[in-house]
């Protein structure tokens, strides 16, 4: 898929830095997997000890990363 963006060249800068990641392509798929994994484990950390079949306490902390 092809998307043109406006993307904070320093944001960027800041990943490739601490990725490693050099090209475009890689460091943007594993940007959208991290976010993809990080809002995937809140959901499951929300959800009632019921639903998700455990019985640990963890929430989701009340800032934005």
């Amino acid at each position: 898929m092809h998307t043109k963006i406006t993307i904070d060249d320093s944001l960027v800068a800041h990943a490739r830095a601490i990725s490693g990641l050099r090209e475009n392509g890689p460091l943007f798929n594993a940007a959208l997997h991290a976010l993809i994994f990080r809002e995937a484990s809140l959901r499951l950390a929300n959800q009632p000890d019921s639903q998700r079949g455990g019985h640990f306490g963890v929430h989701r902390p009340d800032f934005d990363l």
